[in-house]
């Protein structure tokens, strides 16, 4: 249902570990099987860290242009 709506290869939903240091992947989805979901991104680091510890949302339409892009993340 939710590829209906967007339009992904790899989709997860991270939380905040009990620590308040890391995200990890709470939940995940791939469309191809080559899909490789690493389990924690450090708070402030990257995209992702960086939406996380700054508690909003970050749009970036081409990553790579993109200071906070870490290809660490996916």
């Amino acid at each position: 249902m939710l590829n209906r709506l967007i339009d992904y290869q790899m989709f997860s939903i991270l939380r905040v570990d009990q620590a308040g240091e890391n995200c990890s992947i709470d939940s995940r989805s791939a469309l191809k099987n080559d899909c490789i979901f690493k389990h924690d991104v450090p708070l402030g680091r990257g995209v992702v860290g960086y939406a996380a510890q700054a508690k909003e949302a970050v749009l970036v339409p081409d990553v790579a242009k993109s200071d906070r892009y870490n290809c660490d993340e996916s």
